[in-house]
């Protein structure tokens, strides 16, 4: 949301992200934060990894290594002038036109626990496989860097369709341990490919710009290059990542003002003294529920890891542990007049300002709906109302999203029985 703050000359601001659960639910919550500030603001969706989802549902696959080219077409297509349709028509005609293939060597070791995100036997090498660990396609003996190099431009070269007399730029990217001397190995047997089908290849970069901490592995991006295309990936970018073209002195931009942050509370227009006080329930009944609940977690955090580990990236008890406190810490600055719906403020806002990954705009969504509809309640006449309300919210927001892979609606079976226990 600060990013969005930055960016807004007026225009509007487009968000350019890979197809993950935490990516896809931040900055829709951000959309809708910034839309409460008066900004348009629009996402695109990078969707570029072939490994991850069959052809046919091409906006069903996650981003990863092609992010590079998209990223930079859009912010050339920005830095020309052009409208926010207009580059959000620019990002969609890039992303249309990349794809990628990947293979992993080695897992990465995961910082929060010095434990790898998955097991991969010395000697193999995993095809398709994510950078956050997501499964990949195939698991064969490794292979020479010619052979490897075959198995990932073969499927690229026929998802775009690729023949004689088309230009191409290309990208051989290092996922965190491998040697520049390896990916050059990589990109000399491309660039034979290319060239044994009479394909240009309009520029080339080689090195790590999609990582995955220190994991071994590389992948391989060709984007197919139109007129326009080719033109903005030409066009003069300078950043502590990539430089293109020769550098330009900075241009003269007139002052704007700078909105400020506001949390907009869904609780502020309430009138106190018309809340209903019937109910058995009361905002005191809520603090110990998240109190119980945080607790737990934190308890489990181990476990949740090594669970998280199976399937994605191993960080959710970590992430799970710092929401909640955080969680804690906010409700606790709040006085006993607090109402249920205020504190369901309070803690959507630490849940979205304390947590990258998905648990983080997950349960805030969650529960800045359910505070909103609980503004008429200072008690809630019975307690599945409060525990129901909060899993239905998270459902609705993944409902509402696209959600790659992974989900947390899974752990919410319990969330009710945790309450009552609370409760009683």
């Amino acid at each position: 949301m600060d990013a969005g703050f930055a960016a807004d000359d007026g225009a509007g601001v487009l968000f350019l992200y890979g197809n993950y659960t935490g990516d896809v639910m931040n900055f829709g919550m951000a959309e809708e934060r910034l839309a409460e500030h008066g900004i348009v603001a629009r996402s695109l969706l990078v969707t570029e990894d072939i490994a991850s989802v069959p052809t046919g549902q091409e906006d069903e696959r996650r981003g990863i290594a092609g992010d590079f080219f998209i990223f930079k077409i859009a912010g050339a297509a920005a830095d020309l002038g052009h409208t926010l349709d207009e580059v959000e028509a620019a990002a969609k005609r890039a992303n249309d036109a990349t794809r990628t293939m990947g293979a992993a060597l080695s897992p990465c070791i995961l910082p929060q626990s010095g434990l790898a995100n998955f097991e991969l036997p010395p000697g193999e090498m995993e095809i398709g496989k994510g950078i956050h660990g997501e499964p990949g396609i195939e698991r064969v003996p490794a292979e020479s860097a010619d052979d490897v190099a075959d198995r990932l431009i073969t499927p690229i070269l026929k998802e775009l369709d690729l023949s004689g007399g088309d230009r191409v730029a290309v990208l051989v990217n290092g996922l965190g341990s491998t040697t520049l001397l390896e990916l050059y190995l990589l990109h000399r047997h491309v660039a034979n490919r290319l060239a044994d089908h009479a394909i240009i290849i309009h520029d080339s970069w080689v090195g790590e710009y999609c990582t995955s901490l220190d994991m071994e592995g590389a992948s391989i991006t060709l984007m197919k290059l139109d007129a326009d295309l080719q033109r903005w990936l030409e066009h003069p970018c300078e950043t502590p990542a990539l430089k293109v073209g020769a550098s330009q002195a900075a241009p003269i931009t007139r002052a704007r003002s700078q909105q400020r942050r506001q949390q907009v509370s869904s609780s502020a227009r309430v009138d106190r003294d018309r809340l209903e006080i019937d109910g058995d329930i009361s905002p005191a009944h809520l603090r110990e529920l998240m109190h119980a609940g945080q607790q737990a977690i934190s308890a489990e955090r181990d476990r949740l890891c090594q669970l998280d580990g199976a399937i994605g990236d191993g960080d959710h008890g970590v992430t799970m542990d710092i929401g909640w406190t955080a969680a804690i810490r906010a409700m606790d600055t709040r006085d006993n007049s607090t109402t249920i719906s205020e504190l369901c403020d309070e803690i959507a806002l630490a849940f979205l300002e304390s947590v990258g990954a998905s648990v983080g705009p997950l349960y805030a969504s969650a529960f800045k709906r359910a505070g909103g509809s609980l503004q008429r309640c200072l008690n809630v006449v019975w307690v599945p109302l409060v525990v129901k309300t909060i899993p239905f919210q998270i459902s609705n927001a993944c409902g509402t999203s696209r959600v790659y892979h992974r989900s947390s609606r899974p752990p919410l079976r319990n969330l009710p029985t945790t309450a009552r226990h609370s409760h009683s």
